[in-house]
């Protein structure tokens, strides 16, 4: 059995992470806020930050870098979010590095993001990647807070793609699934580090305010990112650039050769019960 890479430096983050599957620390401050706030002004994404993205999957009424078509943008934003959390990722995390770089916009009255697990972005048999999600404005669920069910990290659907339908989405849109989450609300400069692998989802900003957000997917500077396809019963694991997922247009298949997979394996993410689930999630 390979041993998991740990995630953190610290033991004490380390233990609270692992049991919960994400924690909240103090990261800038109003100074810091203002700054940033005024370059991603600056930045010019197709949408103009407007939303209603039309990507490949579906519309997407917020604005998210990955759903856009601006490539000198997303590549401006992977530059501007590795350096902004290049402190957290060398001396917070256990050398980790930054594989996608996003700022979530959500304008007023818009934004519905659906139960989901983040991308697999790296082998999580031995490695854990992480989002790091820094509000700018203070967040709850009125204009759009990260809804998390704890302890769910490590246990569901291992192979996430946008190319793959998650097995668990009509039981957490449903009422038996919802009552699982739990709205962690934030301050305005606080971070948010949660395993990419732990069920969330966001409601709608029903605010007149927009509400902004920088993220970055990091992994362990060891491992290398991978694309999962799924091809019949099988998953198929390929080994990616570094830059791939900043890249990558959602949804759409890319134009790989025998000589990028790294391993094929029987796929067996399936949808569960309100038990099975409770069963999985107390593992």
């Amino acid at each position: 059995m390979v041993l998991r890479e740990r995630v953190f430096i610290d033991d004490e983050l380390e233990k609270e992470f692992d049991q919960k599957g994400f924690l909240v620390l103090d990261f800038l401050d109003t100074s810091e806020i203002e700054k940033l706030s005024k370059k991603v002004e600056e930045l010019k994404p197709a949408d103009n930050f407007n939303g209603q993205q039309d990507t490949l999957i579906n519309l997407q009424s917020f604005h998210c870098t990955f759903f856009d078509r601006n490539q000198e943008y997303k590549n401006q934003v992977f530059d501007l979010l590795d350096e902004v959390y290049k402190g957290v990722l060398e001396n917070v995390l256990n050398h980790y590095k930054t594989i996608q770089a996003n700022i979530f916009l959500k304008p007023p009255r818009t934004g519905e993001v659906s139960p989901h697990q983040n991308l697999t972005i790296v082998d999580e048999r031995q490695y854990t990647s992480v989002s790091l999600w820094c509000p700018l404005v203070d967040v709850d669920e009125s204009n759009g807070a990260l809804l998390i069910v704890p302890g769910s990290h490590r246990k569901f659907a291992k192979y996430r793609n946008t190319t793959i339908l998650w097995p668990m989405l009509d039981f957490f849109r449903s009422e038996e699934g919802i009552k699982y989450f739990e709205s962690i609300n934030m301050k305005a400069g606080q971070l948010l580090i949660l395993d990419d692998s732990i069920i969330h989802a966001s409601p709608v900003n029903t605010t007149d305010h927009k509400r902004p957000v920088l993220h970055v997917m990091a992994g362990p500077q060891a491992a290398h990112p991978i694309f999962c396809e799924l091809e019949r019963n099988e998953i198929r694991i390929h080994e990616v650039k570094e830059r791939f997922w900043q890249n990558h247009i959602p949804g759409n298949f890319p134009d790989f050769n025998e000589s990028n997979i790294i391993a094929i394996l029987p796929y067996d993410d399936v949808s569960l019960s309100e038990e099975e689930f409770l069963k999985e999630l107390e593992r």
